[in-house]
């Protein structure tokens, strides 16, 4: 089930990676974000948890980068490029409380599947992106670029603050090759 929890689907996932590097924004004591990963035949699997109390989406229906939003980026073909591809370097957009996420390059979104979670000390988003979306197939030992962001917002205005995995500057949305490099291991 997708639904932005950690159950025992994700007993065999990657170990939880802390997604830190402040790229917008000053550090507090009461946000922190973590995901995990894995890979099926039909598609790459992320659980992305945060440590949030204060939860805002103060624009329901339209994926705001100001709000509580997940952002994932994937370069499905590894090609390190640094500028988008418009093939299969993608940026995904998960806004919290929103039921439709945004792909903000390549407007790609069929089979992407996702659920959310919560609880007073934060939220989880679980994500199924399948690979013929991608725009790749999936195999052992096949790498590719991916960096998971999340906005914070507090107050209902402008976000406060932004974190990332891989990157340590915001450039992301423009630049695949500011992206970590993961290789695929054996289900």
């Amino acid at each position: 089930m997708i639904d932005g929890n950690l159950d025992a689907a994700w007993a065999t996932s990657s170990p939880a990676q802390t997604v830190k590097n402040y790229v917008f924004g000053a550090p507090v004591d009461n946000f922190g974000v973590q995901f995990r990963a894995f890979w099926s035949l039909t598609g790459l699997h992320l659980l992305v948890l945060v440590e949030d109390a204060a939860k805002v989406n103060n624009t329901p229906g339209e994926v705001s980068f100001d709000d509580d939003t997940v952002e994932v980026y994937i370069d499905a073909d590894g090609s390190r490029g640094t500028t988008l591809d418009g093939l299969n370097d993608h940026h995904f957009l998960f806004g919290f409380g929103d039921t439709m996420p945004a792909n903000v390059s390549l407007r790609r979104l069929d089979g992407v599947a996702y659920g959310q979670g919560q609880s007073a000390a934060g939220y989880g988003m679980e994500i199924t992106f399948p690979w013929a979306t991608l725009g790749t197939t999936a195999a052992a030992g096949k790498v590719f670029g991916i960096d998971v962001h999340v906005n914070d917002d507090d107050d209902g205005g402008l976000r406060e603050r932004k974190v990332a995995w891989f990157t340590t500057q915001d450039t992301s949305f423009r630049d695949p090759s500011s992206y970590g490099r993961v290789r695929l291991s054996a289900p």
